[in-house]
């Protein structure tokens, strides 16, 4: 019989894959959290999304932004802390932008603090890797473009 395994979801917010991983976690049932920029910014247009404390983000310190060593200063701090934060991260992205600047932030983040990640990852891709952790106790940090809107790839991968 497979171990039960208790699911954090965590991400930085942005639109798009972040924030759908938010959403489809909490449909799930999983708590979710993570690390927002300051005054909880997004590029959706209207600036910060205080919604997002809804989902139990915090902004990122002021001592983890003064910390940081990437050249990415407003979005590295907090990519930093998710990808430090989680067991493993997936980032989730549109086809043609497989290599764009966050998702490459993400993946160098995450070889940087020998955190296991996957990109587009299958349903089994994820629980084998999430099994082959063997914890109780599991955070999953949900990455990715903010053009990413495909629900069911990110629901279907937490499940």
């Amino acid at each position: 019989m497979a171990k039960k395994v208790n699911i954090r979801v965590i991400s930085g917010g942005q639109k798009g894959a972040d924030k759908i991983g938010l959403e489809e976690a909490k449909k799930l049932g999983f708590q979710t959290g993570g690390t927002a920029p300051k005054k909880f910014y997004t590029t959706r247009g209207q600036g910060s999304d205080f919604s997002l404390k809804d989902y139990g983000l915090t902004e990122v310190s002021d001592a983890d932004t003064a910390s940081y060593q990437g050249r990415e200063r407003f979005f590295g701090p907090r990519t930093e802390q998710n990808v430090k934060k989680s067991d493993v991260t997936l980032i989730y992205t549109v086809e043609g932008k497989e290599d764009s600047p966050g998702s490459r932030l993400t993946r160098n983040l995450a070889k940087k603090h020998n955190k296991p990640f996957l990109q587009n990852p299958t349903p089994s891709q994820v629980s084998n890797l999430v099994s082959g952790l063997g914890k109780e106790d599991v955070t999953i940090n949900v990455a990715g473009n903010r053009e990413f809107t495909n629900r069911k790839a990110i629901s279907q991968g937490l499940q």
